[in-house]
């Protein structure tokens, strides 16, 4: 599997269609503005059953039945679930979708959100990484190297210092 992304990887580059998060690829400039809008942690209103809210504090879903989404519709009322998120899952939120991104984890808007000794702490807990290769830290961004890619997940994981 590492093989076949790395190959991915290198392929897409080649035809001008590089990776701009880690599952997605575009021409430049042709990157979903849907899907980055979640990655970048703006609100989005879901509509229909099963769909997703956010509003920067709560998430929210639908119901999935398409019977009870439109019952609850007619009845004027909203058939969904929420949950408030705190400020350690949407630091850790943050670090995810940032970091998930080519252009990386935007370390000024970091420390403007959750304070500059937060980002500090980001900054020294990702060091090993960069040291290693597998992350950099370049223009105020955190990001991945390709080498770091096919271990995002266990080093976001590992830089949940909250």
């Amino acid at each position: 599997a590492a093989q076949q992304y790395e190959f991915l990887l290198q392929v897409a580059e080649e035809a001008g269609i590089p990776w701009y998060e880690i599952s997605n690829f575009s021409r430049p400039g042709f990157a979903s503005r849907h899907n980055t809008a979640y990655w970048l942690g703006k609100h989005y209103l879901g509509v229909g059953p099963s769909a997703h809210s956010y509003d920067g504090e709560t998430r929210s879903w639908n119901i999935s039945s398409n019977a009870g989404y439109m019952q609850s519709i007619r009845a004027g009322q909203r058939n969904c679930e929420v949950e408030t998120l705190g400020r350690e899952e949407k630091f850790h939120e943050t670090l995810l979708t940032g970091l998930r991104m080519r252009r990386g984890l935007d370390l000024e808007q970091l420390a403007a959100d959750y304070g500059l000794p937060l980002s500090e702490r980001l900054t020294v807990a990702a060091s090993p990484y960069i040291a290693s290769g597998q992350m950099r830290c370049h223009d105020g961004f955190l990001r991945f190297t390709s080498k770091g890619l096919l271990l995002a997940d266990s080093i976001t994981a590992d830089l949940f210092i909250i």
